[in-house]
């Protein structure tokens, strides 16, 4: 009988493939006495990098991100590859972060991440046959100082990408996510700063220098440019959790109309992007879709609450004041900057392949792509879900639904798609009652 690998076993493995290089990376460092080791500067720098670390932003999706490469490429550039990785590997195991890593494997893999990027990164600095300072003890003198930006930049730029894709290939085990789509989303934002920052390494390094031997002293200002970058990043995320707290307040003043309708907005974005995923749009589309699938009732805001509640048949006027909620939605959104591109999403998500649709009676392609999605989406939930002129369809029903009009009102291809997804564990974890509360911090 095949025996399937567990999830956990998973990562296990990878963890251990982690472990070894690490390991074996830090003993030819020993072996080989790549640059000079003061155990007082190993302490000194890697309490440095913990600073960074406590000083790190929370960001959106991806945990948080700090500054200690600064403290990493300095260590490079002053004592070489072996006390750069010894830094790495103490600060990154620094001994609060157990509680917070579960479970244990992750622990090792981050240190043994630390250790793998810095210890190459370093090796490659010192090993450039245009490099000017390759001195076995990592020399560094005002003389070189012009000359090491280019060695330093590949420096900086084998850390990145050893570090950002180790990373995401153990989040990519972990939830079983594409790395690729994972590391474009998620990492590539990170590299301006990144490289912004690299000089600094640089600077950090000739102030240690020169003020030998009060070097230590120096340190300290470190603290300074560190508070601006965090400034900088605190800035972001203040940006980031204004606009999630500017829809979470209109996504609310919508459900508050009609009780029927909560967590409506929650559920379409989440059947949205679960359909999304199982076309196959990249991570960057399936966020613009979730944020524009929240908000693609907020026209409802403008539509009289006695419509939206009223529990018999709406007259014609009725329905055509109902019909205008798609141009109210797009009309409040215009002029949100970061909507832009998919706002028409809002103004057509009740078009029908048959172009019988309304607001403006588009037909087949031409609605958006984010429309059609989110039409499936929507009919799919007020379908399966109580309203106040009807008890929610049954599942038979529903399925009956969809098949009638596929091709008609739905994007046919779409619909097929929709059936494995309705199907799957996710889609019926959805619609239980404990996950109807907004949840936008990823968003």
């Amino acid at each position: 009988m095949k025996k399937t690998i567990t999830k956990e076993q998973k990562d296990i493995i990878f963890s251990s493939f982690l472990i070894i290089p690490a390991f074996l990376l830090l003993l030819v460092l020993f072996s080989q006495k790549m640059g000079s080791l003061n155990l007082i500067n190993v302490i000194v720098f890697a309490a440095l990098a913990v600073t960074c670390e406590f000083m790190a932003i929370k960001m959106p999706k991806i945990g948080v991100v700090s500054v200690g490469q600064i403290v990493f490429l300095t260590s490079i550039i002053l004592f070489g590859p072996l006390t750069a990785t010894l830094v790495a590997g103490l600060a990154s195991a620094r001994w609060e972060r157990l509680p917070k890593i579960d479970p244990w494997h992750y622990y090792i893999s981050s240190i043994s991440e630390s250790i793998i990027s810095v210890s190459i990164a370093s090796i490659a600095y010192y090993k450039l046959p245009w490099s000017v300072i390759l001195s076995e003890s990592g020399g560094f003198t005002s003389n070189n100082f012009p000359f090491i930006f280019f060695p330093l930049f590949v420096c900086a730029a084998i850390y990145y990408l050893l570090n950002t894709s180790i990373f995401s290939i153990t989040i990519g085990i972990a939830e079983g996510i594409s790395v690729i789509n994972f590391w474009v989303s998620n990492c590539i934002w990170i590299m301006p700063n990144h490289f912004a920052l690299t000089p600094l390494a640089l600077v950090f390094a000739e102030v240690y220098s020169l003020a030998q031997p009060y070097g230590y002293a120096a340190v300290a200002l470190f603290v300074i440019p560190l508070l601006i970058s965090r400034y900088t990043y605190k800035v972001f995320t203040d940006l980031q959790k204004a606009y999630t707290d500017t829809i979470s307040s209109l996504i609310k003043a919508v459900e508050a109309k009609d009780a029927y309708t909560k967590g409506h907005s929650e559920r379409v974005a989440k059947y949205s992007e679960l359909l999304a995923k199982k076309i196959g749009l990249k991570d960057d589309e399936l966020e613009a879709l979730k944020r524009i699938a929240l908000l693609h009732d907020i026209g409802k805001i403008g539509i009289p609450k006695r419509i939206l509640t009223k529990a018999d048949k709406l007259d014609d006027h009725e329905y055509d004041l109902i019909k205008e909620h798609p141009k109210i939605g797009a009309q409040i959104l215009k002029d949100v900057e970061f909507l832009q591109d998919v706002i028409s999403s809002v103004y057509y998500h009740h078009e029908r392949i048959d172009g019988k649709g309304y607001a403006s009676g588009l037909a087949g392609n031409a609605i958006p792509l984010f429309a059609r999605i989110i039409a499936i989406a929507d009919s799919y939930d007020a379908m399966s879900s109580d309203r106040a002129y009807r008890d929610a369809l049954s599942p038979e029903e529903i399925i009956a639904e969809f098949k009638a009009g596929s091709g008609t009102q739905f994007d046919q291809e779409l619909v097929e798609y929709f059936f494995e997804v309705i199907e799957a564990p996710k889609a019926k974890e959805v619609a239980k009652p404990s996950n109807l509360e907004l949840s936008l911090d990823n968003v």
